[in-house]
C-alpha cells in the first residue's frame, strides 16, 4: 500500500514559514561589550511565565553575544537583572510609535503669602517639567497584548526594561560581571 500526499505550494510555503519560526518572543540590541568588540549583544527573551489571577508576571531573558561576521551565537550566562512584576508594580506609559515614554507636564505649585496680616496665600508656580504617565504594569501589558501581537507587545515591554535598567545603571549591559 501506498499513501501519497499532496500538498499544494502555497500550504508547503506555509509549513515551512512555520518550521523556520525562531521561538523568541523579543530581541533587542544592547550595547557592545568593549571586551568582546567582535560581537554584537542582544537582550533575548524565549520564556515569560503571566499569572494574572495571581497578579505575577515573570520575564526570563539573556543577553546574547552574536558574531559580527559568521554569526554564531555565543551564551556566557551574562548577569541580567530579575524581571518579576506584581499587580502593585507600576510603569510608564510607552508611545507606541517611538517606542519611548510617554511624558506630560507636571507643574508644581507652592503656596506664598501675599499678605501677612491677613494670611492671605496665592499659588505660584516653582517648576514646570516632563514626567512620564504611571500606569498598573500587569493591566497595561494586558492592554497591549489585546490590542497588538504578542511578539510586538514583548518588544515594546523589553525595550522599556533595558531602558529602565540603563537609567539606573547606564553601563550594566556594557559588563561581563
Amino acid at each position: 500500500m501506498r499513501i501519497e500526499t499532496i500538498i499544494p505550494q502555497e500550504i508547503q510555503d506555509q509549513l515551512d514559514a512555520i518550521n523556520n519560526e525562531l521561538l523568541i518572543l523579543a530581541e533587542v540590541e544592547l550595547d557592545e561589550i568593549t571586551d568582546m568588540s567582535d560581537y554584537r549583544q542582544v537582550l533575548r527573551v524565549q520564556d515569560n511565565n503571566i499569572a494574572l489571577s495571581q497578579e505575577h508576571f515573570k520575564v526570563i531573558a539573556k543577553r546574547i553575544l552574536i558574531h559580527k561576521t559568521n554569526g554564531s551565537e555565543l551564551d556566557l550566562k551574562l548577569p541580567v537583572p530579575d524581571w518579576t512584576k506584581t499587580g502593585s508594580d507600576m510603569s510608564s506609559l510607552i508611545d507606541e510609535g517611538t517606542g519611548g515614554r510617554v511624558l506630560v507636564v507636571q507643574n508644581t505649585y507652592d503656596d506664598v503669602i501675599i499678605d501677612e496680616e491677613t494670611g492671605e496665600t496665592e499659588e505660584q508656580l516653582i517648576s514646570t517639567e516632563e514626567v512620564p504617565v504611571p500606569v498598573p504594569t500587569l493591566k497595561y501589558l494586558r492592554n497591549i497584548i489585546r490590542r497588538l501581537k504578542y511578539h510586538e507587545a514583548f518588544e515594546m515591554f523589553t525595550v522599556q526594561y533595558v531602558n529602565d535598567i540603563k537609567a539606573v545603571d547606564p553601563d550594566y549591559f556594557k559588563r561581563l560581571i
